[in-house]
């Protein structure tokens, strides 16, 4: 891994809403989910570099980090973000 290598954090706002909107919410967010593994995994095959994907979750917040070479480190970032819901 190269030697400069930078942490981000992605603080995922927590949403209260009706039945009817969370369900339908959820489906989209399954529907998601099969998006995400494939932007996952296209990031696991064009980076050869090392790179660290975490989650974390503390009472009921979710945040994800990633850590990576500076070269890369823009490449993971546009790839999260176009997996998190607007």
């Amino acid at each position: 891994m190269s030697s400069q290598v930078k942490t981000y954090r992605i603080f995922l706002a927590r949403e209260v809403h009706s039945d009817a909107t969370g369900h339908w919410i959820a489906m989209q967010k399954i529907r998601k989910a099969g998006e995400m593994r494939e932007s996952l995994q296209v990031i696991w095959e064009q980076i050869s570099d090392i790179f660290a994907l975490e989650v974390y979750s503390y009472k009921q917040h979710i945040e994800l980090c990633f850590t990576a070479s500076e070269e890369h480190i823009g490449q993971i970032a546009s790839a999260i973000y176009t997996m998190i819901p607007s």
